[in-house]
């Protein structure tokens, strides 16, 4: 087993990372590391391991084979190279920096230190995500022609102090960019193909803050993009799904329309013949009917960790590279200035 340090110790960190890796049985939860190092002497003691004092700390530890980055997106970039100039692996959640040149840097560094770098965007692993991209591969819906995605739920990713006060982000801040990273992976790598032009807009339509105020930023966002292979899709990302969440994505092919995560299944076909093909897991439905506060019930858990592990043994590029979390950055900084600007923006 190899040694990995969560640097970050906050929610996501709780959500995901920590029970992926306490199950995992090729990760040894070696230790936590926060700006706050009481923090990381708390969930040390909760979680087991050790608690470092500072990012310095951790680098220099030979005992340290790599880091899980769970910090705010903009330190990503920087924990990242250091971590890799160190000399160690990097799981980095998403998205995975701020920019497009900070994506760069911590590939560039990812070459030079011939290091691992992979970025945590899990729903490539989803169940009916990847029998999804089985079946598209091989032809289940001839070819396909076009799709529409939603992602949304009773949520956001504003920052608030300990006084309860807003505090603006650096980087952007919507359902487009923290929700829509995800999507704009997945189809990228369900349709084996590249965006080449995107339409997007971008509202507040409900979110206020406590004064009753409305956002200052989007709560709900629809794209269209065009894909290098002649696709085109639609993209709905929203944080005002007041009742449970929705994931459901609808792929039409000329053969074939292929459902995942929608009502009743996990996965089905439906055909121009009235018949339909269904794939269940053997779980429950994650996300349609399950709260998202508290969180656990409606996070649907696979196996980054043990994808990221498998890369470093077996010396291949990660399921999710730092070159794909760069190919979604674009396309969500596109998608911004599209929504800005109120035209097609090409990549």
């Amino acid at each position: 087993m190899r040694n990995i340090v969560i640097i970050g110790c906050g929610e996501i960190a709780v959500i995901k990372h920590i029970p992926a890796l306490q199950k995992s049985e090729k990760w040894n939860l070696y230790g936590f590391c926060n700006r706050t190092p009481q923090k990381a002497a708390d969930f040390a003691q909760k979680y087991g391991g050790k608690a470092y004092g500072s990012l310095e700390e951790v680098l220099l530890d030979p005992m340290v084979d790599a880091v899980d980055i769970c910090t705010l997106l903009e330190s990503h970039c920087e924990i990242a190279v250091a971590a890799l100039n160190a000399g160690k692996h990097v799981l980095c959640e998403k998205p995975m920096a701020t920019n497009e040149e900070e994506c760069r840097q911590m590939i560039a560094a990812a070459r030079k230190n011939n290091k691992k770098l992979m970025i945590y965007l899990n729903q490539r692993l989803y169940p009916a995500h990847q029998k999804g991209k089985e079946l598209i591969d091989a032809g289940a819906i001839g070819k396909v022609i076009n799709y529409r995605s939603f992602l949304g739920y009773n949520w956001d990713e504003l920052r608030y102090d300990k006084e309860g006060h807003y505090v603006p982000k650096t980087f952007h801040q919507s359902p487009l960019s923290g929700m829509g990273i995800h999507r704009v992976d997945l189809m990228m790598y369900l349709l084996n193909a590249h965006v080449t032009e995107v339409c997007s807009w971008g509202g507040t339509l409900n979110r206020r803050y406590p004064d009753g105020k409305l956002y200052d930023c989007y709560d709900n966002s629809i794209t269209i993009l065009k894909y290098e292979n002649g696709v085109v899709g639609t993209l709905i990302n929203s944080w005002t799904v007041y009742g449970g969440e929705d994931r459901t994505t609808k792929i039409y092919g000329t053969t074939g329309t292929l459902t995942m995560y929608g009502e009743e299944h996990e996965l089905y076909i439906d055909r121009p013949d009235g018949t339909r093909e269904i794939f269940d897991f053997g779980r429950p439905m994650p996300g349609q009917y399950a709260a998202r506060i508290p969180m656990v019930p409606g996070v649907i858990q696979v196996d980054v960790v043990g994808a990221f592990a498998d890369c470093i043994e077996n010396d291949t590029t990660p399921l999710i590279s730092g070159e794909d979390g760069l190919e979604g950055m674009r396309v969500i900084d596109a998608m911004y200035r599209s929504a800005a600007e109120h035209r097609w923006v090409a990549l």
